[in-house]
């Protein structure tokens, strides 16, 4: 519920992850892989809509990181593999086509680009990864990452 005083990009994407929980989707491994590497992504992306609002004179009202995160998520989101239905969602949202300027070809967009490479933690997600398949025991859970490995 706290989701739902958010805007509403925000409220989409907490729909969809609980829609696929009640739908009773589960994930096989690579399915987990990829979760765990797009809860990462979403890191970095978030990392730089602040970086980015901040430039700005934000995080405000306008300059909202939320519509931030859809401006990158649209502009980026094919070409780094990021969440397919985040990215279509993303390129849906007005505010985020009226607020910010799209990173068009150029040396912004490397710029941008080559700092989400520098935010993707693949060092913490290696970690990520052993810490949750080591925890296999009796009790894990049938659909868990540690099960399915």
């Amino acid at each position: 519920a706290e989701a739902f005083t958010d805007c509403q990009a925000v409220q989409a994407r907490t729909v969809e992850r609980v829609a696929l929980q009640i739908r009773g989707v589960a994930l096989d491994f690579r399915g987990h892989l990829l979760r765990l590497a797009d809860e990462y992504k979403a890191m970095a992306v978030k990392m730089l809509a602040f970086e980015e609002c901040t430039k700005l004179g934000g995080p405000d009202e306008f300059y909202d990181l939320a519509h931030f995160e859809s401006r990158l998520l649209a502009d980026f989101g094919d070409e780094l593999g990021l969440n397919e239905a985040l990215v279509q969602q993303a390129k849906l949202d007005s505010h985020a086509e009226q607020r910010f300027e799209r990173f068009a070809v150029g040396a912004r967009r490397e710029a941008a680009k080559r700092r989400l490479h520098e935010l993707f933690d693949t060092e913490a997600l290696l970690k990520a990864f052993a810490a949750e398949a080591s925890t296999f025991g009796e009790s894990t859970a049938k659909d868990s990452l540690s099960r399915v490995f």
